[in-house]
């Protein structure tokens, strides 16, 4: 992204690939924190299962 080298207003493809930019963050943000949760989820299963 080059913000700094323009001082014109924002063009719609900025106002467009801004939205994208963090959607890309939190998808793989959620996708690990998912993950990380299902894992947990199942060692304890494991452990009420093997107890």
């Amino acid at each position: 992204m080059t913000l700094g080298a323009r001082t014109v207003s924002p063009t719609p493809s900025d106002y467009f690939s801004l939205p994208f930019y963090h959607l890309h963050f939190f998808c793989q943000f959620t996708r690990t924190h998912i993950l990380r949760l299902a894992r947990v989820h199942l060692v304890e299963r494991k452990s009420e299962l093997g107890e």
